[in-house]
C-alpha cells in the first residue's frame, strides 16, 4: 500500500445517528423542567399555599431528572461504543496495510511517521465520542434557552 497518498475521511457514517439527535433533543428539553418548576413555585404555588400542585410538580421534576439521567448515559454509552468500534476497525487497516507493505518502502520512512498514523486513529475516534462531539449536537439549543429566558423575562 502507498502511505504517501492518505485518503481523507469524512464523518463516519455509523455517527450519525437519529437516536443520539433525540436523545439531544429531549435532554435539552428536560433540562428546563427545573427552572420551570422553580418559576411556577415562587409564581403560583407559595402564594396560593398549593402544597398538592407542589407535591405533582416535585414529582414530575424527579421523572424529567431520571430520564434525563438515563439518556445522558444511554447517549454517552452509545458514542463510546461506537468510537471503539470505529477505532478497532481502521487500526485493525492500518496495522494490516503496515505488515503488508513493501519492505523496503517500510524502511524508509521513520517509526514517528507510523506512529502519528495510528495516533490519528485515536484523534478522530476521541473527537467524536467525545464530549466535543456532544457539545455540537447540544449547541443549536441555546437558541432555545435564550429565547426562554427572554419570554419568562418579558412576564415580570
Amino acid at each position: 500500500m502507498n502511505f504517501n497518498n492518505t485518503k481523507q475521511h469524512a464523518t463516519p457514517d455509523h455517527w450519525r445517528r437519529p437516536d443520539v439527535l433525540l436523545a439531544s433533543l429531549v435532554l435539552n428539553i428536560t433540562t428546563l423542567a427545573l427552572p420551570l418548576v422553580i418559576l411556577q413555585v415562587y409564581d403560583r404555588i407559595l402564594p396560593n399555599n398549593a402544597l398538592d400542585t407542589f407535591a405533582l410538580m416535585i414529582s414530575a421534576l424527579l421523572f424529567a431528572t431520571l430520564i434525563e439521567l438515563f439518556l445522558r448515559i444511554a447517549r454517552s454509552t452509545i458514542l463510546a461504543w461506537k468510537g471503539a468500534q470505529y477505532e478497532h476497525a481502521n487500526t485493525m487497516d492500518l496495522l494490516n496495510n503496515i505488515l503488508h507493505a513493501d519492505l523496503v518502502k517500510f524502511e524508509s520512512k521513520t517509526i514517528g511517521r507510523y506512529l502519528n498514523k495510528v495516533d490519528a486513529v485515536r484523534q478522530v475516534r476521541a473527537f467524536y465520542s467525545g464530549q466535543t462531539f456532544l457539545m455540537l449536537f447540544d449547541l443549536p439549543f441555546v437558541v432555545v434557552f435564550v429565547l426562554s429566558i427572554w419570554v419568562f423575562s418579558q412576564e415580570l
